[in-house]
This record gives C-alpha cells, structure tokens and sequence, in this order.
C-alpha cells in the first residue's frame, strides 16, 4: 500500500500540465510476489487512476478528489459500484468495484481486469476515460492522458508477468 500512496504523492505533486504515465514497483521481503503500480493523473490534477497487480491479480484504482469519512463508507457498502474506463473512446470495460478511503479520499477499485484491458491501455494514443457508475448514475467521470503509457505499462506487464503480446 505504502507503494500506492507513495505514486499518488508523487503524481499530486507534479504539475498536471506534464502528467505521463509512471511505473513504481517493490518486491517482497517475504518471498511473496511484492505490488507493482502503473498511474497517471488527469490533466486538472484532480483525479488519479492506476493499475495494481498483487501476485496474478490485477484491479483498476481511480481516486477522486471527494473527501470522504468513515462513516461516508458504512453508507456505501450497498450500492453496486461499477468502475468505468474506455480506452481511446472504445467500448467501456465495466469492473465490479469496492469502494473505501485513501488519504481520506474516494477510492474506486475494480476488480479482475484483464491482460486484453491491460494491453490496450499500453497501446493507448490518446486518453482513458475513467468514471464510476454506482446503479444508473455515472459520476466522477474524467479523462487520464495517454502520454507515457506505452513505456510504462510495458515495465508493468513485464514485472506482473503479463505476456507483451
């Protein structure tokens, strides 16, 4: 998680003129198979996506700039969070989500994205539009630049053994 916060910081702070995909990864010290994070910011600087892969496993991470409490998350435990993203304006992949707080921001993760998704995020050229839709309401909806995402997503599908092709 440190690796996480640790990308987000960095991203927050870089200007959102110049924002580029960044691939930051750690191994275990226990033998397990670490975390590795592959992100960007939208160009406003407001929100933040990534991809995550913890051993074979894989999630989409969109953190958005609502501030939410503790008790916000017990209200929210119910609803059917879908997470969105549509790479290049192609057809939207719609991800199971759970939903909780990071540095007491909205974090959106998707479940079980697959190594097709990931690949065509790697060979963006544009932008990946990202959005949560929880039942009929699509909300937080915003655009992450493509710049950057070839290098770094391939650095990714490497460290999480993700085949190139």
């Amino acid at each position: 998680m440190k690796i996480l916060y640790g990308l987000t910081a960095l991203l927050f702070l870089a200007s959102p003129v110049f924002a580029a995909w960044e691939y930051e990864g750690q191994e275990s010290d226990f033998g397990s198979s670490g975390q590795h994070v592959v992100a960007n910011m939208s160009e406003d600087g407001n929100y933040f996506f990534a991809f995550r892969c913890i051993g074979k496993e894989t999630q989409a991470v969109f953190l958005t700039p609502e501030v939410l409490e503790n008790a916000d998350l017990s209200l929210t435990k119910d609803l059917p969070f879908r997470l969105l993203f549509k790479i290049d304006g192609g057809d939207a992949s719609n991800l199971p989500a759970t939903v909780d707080s990071a540095l007491r921001q909205l974090r959106v993760t998707g479940e079980n994205v697959s190594d097709e998704q990931i690949k065509f995020a790697r060979d963006a050229t544009k932008s990946i539009s990202v959005a949560i839709k929880i039942g009929d309401l699509v909300v937080h909806e915003t655009r992450i630049s493509a710049r950057g995402s070839t290098d770094a997503i391939s650095k990714f599908m490497k460290a999480c053994g993700i085949p190139e092709n």
